[in-house]
Order: C-alpha cells, then sequence, then structure tokens
C-alpha cells in the first residue's frame, strides 16, 4: 500500500467506516500535537463528548489526513489562518503542532509576520507574542530536560 505525504498508508476512503475515520484522525492529532491532543480531547469531552468525537473524526482523520498536501503546509495555512482570526489559544497549540510537523521556527514566525499584510499589524504583533510564548515554553522544557540528564549522570 502507498503512503501519502504524511507517511500513512493511501487508503480506499469510500471504504472507511466512523470508526475507522476516527482511529486515523487520533493518529493525526498524536502526530500533529502529541500528547497535549489527549487533553485537549478530554477537555473537550467534558462538554460535548459528540463534538470531540467530531473533531477527531472530521477534522483530524478526514481534513488533516487528506493526501494532496503535507502536514507541514497544512499546520502553517493553519497558524496563518488562526492568526488573521485572533484565536490565541489554538493559535499556541499550533505553533507547537507546526514545529512537530516539520516546520523551522523562522517559518512559523515568517508566516506570522507576512500575515500583517493581509490582517493589520495588532494580530501580526498579538500572534508573534503568543509564538515567543511558546518558544519560551519549549526552550524552557529543552532546559529542564537536559539538566535532568545531567543530575542523572
Amino acid at each position: 500500500m502507498a503512503e501519502h505525504l504524511d507517511g500513512l498508508p493511501r487508503i480506499d476512503t469510500e471504504k472507511l467506516t466512523e470508526e475507522e475515520w476516527y482511529e486515523r484522525g487520533l493518529e493525526m492529532g498524536l502526530e500533529i500535537n502529541g500528547p497535549v491532543f489527549l487533553r485537549i480531547l478530554e477537555d473537550l469531552k467534558k462538554i460535548d463528548a459528540l463534538l470531540a468525537h467530531s473533531l477527531v473524526e472530521y477534522a483530524y482523520g478526514q481534513t488533516y489526513a487528506r493526501p494532496a498536501t503535507d502536514l507541514k503546509t497544512k499546520e502553517l495555512c493553519t497558524v496563518a489562518a488562526l492568526t488573521a482570526m485572533d484565536f490565541p489559544d489554538q493559535l499556541k497549540t499550533h505553533v507547537f503542532g507546526s514545529l512537530n510537523a516539520g516546520a523551522t521556527r523562522d517559518e512559523v514566525k515568517e508566516v506570522i509576520i507576512h500575515m500583517h499584510l493581509l490582517c493589520g499589524w495588532p494580530a501580526c504583533i498579538k500572534a508573534l507574542r503568543i509564538y515567543q510564548e511558546a518558544i519560551e515554553h519549549l526552550d524552557e522544557k529543552r532546559r529542564m530536560a537536559e539538566q535532568t540528564r545531567e543530575d542523572n549522570e
């Protein structure tokens, strides 16, 4: 079976069951967001379990898993859209997702900077602050992991 750009097997989507779409979406969500995806789902399930299920099945299973573009491109597009729409919590999550999908820090930052042409300086500056918070969080996690390794040696 051939693979599509995200490394998942190309499948005959006409034959997938709802549960198979869900499983595919769960794989994709974990690939993008890691274990944080499960926490996001659990939080959403407390509010509305059907909506959480739909997010996995449709957004991640049927949309993010489409084969024509790679995951990095999809995530950079998502960062651009969330910058324009001013959704800071989701933007931070997808900054991490972009990096997990193979984008560099500079690529993510440049996508946000480019958005000032389309959605204005205030949205761009706000998104850059969110980007910086995400980067500082990653750097702190890296420092803590390095310190733990040094302490264990």
